[in-house]
């Protein structure tokens, strides 16, 4: 039920924006490091900026805004490391990641696949799913970045 829900997100996140998605994951190998210290930066400081806004009566709507938000990210950096590991997996047999529709959603099928098995094995697996989700989402991350900050004015 899980790994089909992370599926379907996958397949809506690429039908929305099919070349973001993608140059996220490229960001998984490009800049490994700066994806996981971006990563922790977000996974410490944000649920701390929450519980600073819960204390105020005035931040209580926004920090349950807030809280929504966390999870989407949550599950859009664990969906770009999938992508990440989905095309890490195609590149070693030989394969790319094709520009159309179908061949990234296979990519992302065998990444989701992959790091769901992974977290099924019993310590590592939770270890590895928390670092995938701390990379994915700095990837994320990066590529907001690079965004706003390339962008043609």
């Amino acid at each position: 039920m899980a790994v089909g829900g992370v599926i379907l997100l996958g397949t809506i996140l690429l039908l929305l924006c099919p070349s973001a998605s993608i140059a996220a994951a490229r960001n998984v190998g490009a800049r490994p490091w700066a994806a996981l210290g971006l990563g922790f930066a977000i996974l410490v400081t944000v649920p701390v900026v929450i519980v600073i806004l819960m204390v105020s009566v005035i931040g209580i709507p926004l920090a349950i805004f807030l809280i929504g938000l966390y999870v989407l990210i949550k599950m859009a950096g664990l969906l770009v490391l999938s992508t990440a590991v989905g095309m890490r997996i195609m590149r070693l047999f030989g394969k790319t990641c094709g520009d159309t529709f179908w061949p990234k959603l296979g990519v992302l099928v065998i990444g989701v696949l992959t790091v769901f098995i992974i977290a099924l094995i019993p310590v590592v697996g939770v270890i590895a799913l928390l670092i995938a989700w701390v990379i994915g989402t700095g990837a994320l991350g990066l590529k907001v970045h690079n965004a706003y900050c390339c962008a043609p004015s």
